[in-house]
Parts: C-alpha cells; sequence; structure tokens
C-alpha cells in the first residue's frame, strides 16, 4: 500500500470525518503497511484486528484515551476504517465483537479471516 486511497465515511461518519483532523491521521495511520502487517497478523492468528495496534493509536492520537462521546464515536470510525482496509486486502468480516485481551483503546474489537 503506497498511496493512501480515499476513506468512505458513510453518512455516520461524514461530518465528523471532514471536520475532525484525529480522523484524517487515523485514516493514514491504518493505512500504513505496518499498521496493516499488524491487523492481518492478529487476524490469521483469530484475534481482532486493532487488537495489537492500540499502542500506536494512542502516541499517534493521544485524544483516544478521553472517554467522552466524541471520542467514542472516533473510535467506531476507527474500526470502520480498519474494516475498509481488511476488506481492501483480502479478508472477511466477521460479524460480532470479540474481547481484546489487553485493552488500551477499545474493550471490543472486530476479527477478519484471510478470503478463501
Amino acid at each position: 500500500m503506497t498511496s493512501v486511497p480515499p476513506f468512505n465515511p458513510g453518512p455516520m461518519f461524514r461530518r465528523a470525518y471532514a471536520t475532525d483532523p484525529a480522523a484524517q491521521c487515523a485514516w493514514r495511520l491504518v493505512n500504513e503497511d505496518g499498521f496493516f502487517q499488524e491487523m492481518a497478523e492478529a487476524a490469521r492468528n483469530g484475534r481482532p484486528a486493532l487488537e495489537p495496534c492500540q499502542a500506536r493509536l494512542a502516541r499517534a492520537l493521544p485524544e483516544l484515551q478521553a472517554d467522552d462521546e466524541t471520542t467514542r464515536h472516533l473510535k467506531r470510525m476507527i474500526g470502520r476504517m480498519a474494516r475498509q482496509v481488511m476488506e481492501r486486502e483480502g479478508f472477511v468480516f466477521e460479524p460480532g465483537s470479540v474481547p481484546i485481551s489487553d485493552p488500551i483503546l477499545f474493550l471490543t474489537a472486530a476479527r477478519y479471516h484471510p478470503r478463501t
């Protein structure tokens, strides 16, 4: 992944993505090769894709440590971002959330498996 493709925020996240620099930073971050490799490795091991990426997200976006509605909305948007990247790279979304083993930012997250 060399260039960052556009994010499809859908109606739920359109306004927040257009106005929040943290959301735009998050999109660039989840599109980095290293970030994707961590998500893919977690998925191949049956773990939620965002589980190993929490510390990196927390360092890049310290505002994710807050506990307010704006932050929760941003975290949900990051989940949508992760899904778009994973599906684009050949992984299939598994419905439902899985508990994170070491919750830094997320209590639960989605799991994916490689497309067969």
